[in-house]
């Protein structure tokens, strides 16, 4: 069973049409993913004490995934102006098409997560995102279990009592009675 990751989607801070489409495309489709856990906050940059955006982020205790339009040296910069810090930057954004996700520190041990960054700005497919996105959930072993990953016991089958045959006469005999009531 593959491990359960958040995935946060930051805004654009000012998109256009298809940026929009690009955004709630994926989320469409990120809502359905088996093991991704979405959320959507405005752009990092505009993330403010106390807003339910920085709370979502100060909340998520395990590793994870950040979908942005910043490229991964401002997106840290603005996570850690906001007190998300203690991170091993695990995956830097992709730049290009034909880039793979290069690896960053990895090696410490006292981070108490890791966060893979991905930027929109790389291709409008979602195809392709949801391709790295489960890449990384598969990289990525999250620190925290999700509640929902708690194994599904299925009832016992029960065998239905034998019934007892019942004679076509008086089954016959029955239907009459039942016709007539009708009439």
């Amino acid at each position: 069973m593959a491990a359960r990751i958040p995935v946060v989607l930051s805004q654009a801070a000012v998109a256009g049409p298809d940026a929009r489409q690009l955004e709630e495309d994926l989320v469409a489709e990120l809502m359905i993913e088996r093991g991704v856990d979405i959320s959507v906050v405005p752009d990092l940059t505009h993330l403010r004490d106390g807003s339910t955006g920085l709370v979502c982020l100060q909340g998520i205790k395990s590793d994870w995934i950040l979908l942005t339009w910043l490229d991964s040296e401002s997106a840290r910069r603005a996570l850690e102006e906001r007190g998300i810090s203690g991170q091993d930057w695990l995956l830097s954004s992709v730049q290009h098409r034909d880039q793979a996700p290069a690896t960053g520190n990895a090696s410490s041990k006292q981070a108490r997560r890791r966060l893979g960054i991905l930027r929109l700005n790389v291709t409008r497919s979602t195809d392709w995102y949801l391709r790295e996105i489960r890449r990384l959930r598969d990289v990525i072993e999250p620190a925290v279990s999700a509640p929902s990953e708690l194994p599904i016991i299925e009832p016992p089958v029960q065998i239905p009592a034998a019934q007892p045959e019942v004679p076509s006469d008086d089954l016959d005999r029955l239907l009459d009675q039942l016709d007539a009531f009708d009439a």
